[in-house]
């Protein structure tokens, strides 16, 4: 095969790029300083009291550096996004690791999700929860006069009995659905997974699906961080903070990168024939 042809095999096999760009973020807590508390550290917001968020050398997954627990959510104000700004398509995605206390076969109140990046209160925010004496995994929201509402998504019976100090895998991907806020116009998928001692999902994660009323959430109406709470009535760490916006192309993207893939192939092929 000529240079010219395997040149243009590389092309099309990277295709056309897109003209929106996808928001990935990582965090697990190992560039911060052990006993240091989180917040004011790479763009974290510590919404604690009394207790706050603390690095811990060995308190995440498989003995790496973690966090502690603490009595409010901490915020990802470094990534600050607006469901309007979303095109329909787009996919939000929360998850984060969370450790079962010594002793405790529960979890409380421990949750993903985003709240409003000016009131930074649980009043405006929109996320998932584990929390068993609650009834499971559960959609956690404020409606939009204010009232907390929690609606079951995955049973503590399917999710099974919870293993003192083991880590647990928790995520949230949301779909945009329709332009306007309203009813169906989002896909929330959970998913919530057992961790082996490498950090690794034992068998397959519970999940579920469910559609819901976008305009009944006061956090879609405004600038939102990630969040992340790891209550600390219970003591069990927490580690690997995840958010991320996948977007779909362009329409326009699309249709250039097929008519320019066409004409790529074809004159790839006259090119590859007169060099025969």
């Amino acid at each position: 095969m000529s240079k010219f042809f395997t040149a243009c095999a590389i092309a099309l096999l990277l295709g056309p790029a897109t003209a929106r760009a996808s928001v990935v973020a990582d965090d697990n807590f190992s560039s911060y300083a052990p006993a240091s508390t989180l917040g004011g550290q790479g763009g974290w917001t510590d919404t604690s009291t009394t207790t706050h968020a603390t690095i811990l050398g060995a308190g995440g997954v498989a003995g790496s550096v973690g966090l502690s627990s603490a009595d409010n959510s901490i915020y990802w104000t470094s990534h600050p996004w607006n469901w309007a700004t979303l095109s329909v398509g787009d996919v939000v995605v929360l998850s984060a690791d969370f450790q079962a206390s010594s002793g405790a076969t529960s979890f409380d109140d421990d949750r993903i999700g985003w709240g409003d990046d000016t009131t930074r209160t649980s009043s405006f925010q929109f996320g998932v929860q584990i929390d068993t004496a609650d009834g499971g995994l559960n959609r956690y929201f404020r409606d939009m006069s204010g009232t907390g509402v929690t609606t079951n998504l995955i049973p503590s019976a399917t999710i099974g009995t919870i293993v003192p100090n083991d880590w647990y895998h928790m995520e949230m991907d949301v779909t945009k659905l329709t332009s306007a806020l309203g009813a169906n116009g989002a896909q929330l998928v959970v998913k919530f997974s057992h961790l082996d001692i490498t950090g690794n999902i034992i068998g397959s994660p519970v999940t579920a699906t469910v559609n819901v009323d976008t305009s009944l959430y006061r956090a879609l109406n405004s600038t939102v961080d990630p969040i992340y709470k790891d209550f600390n009535t219970q003591s069990g760490g927490f580690d690997n903070a995840h958010f991320s916006i996948a977007s779909v192309p362009e329409p326009s993207s699309l249709v250039l990168g097929s008519v320019g893939a066409l004409l790529l192939i074809g004159f790839c092929s006259r090119r590859q024939r007169q060099t025969v």
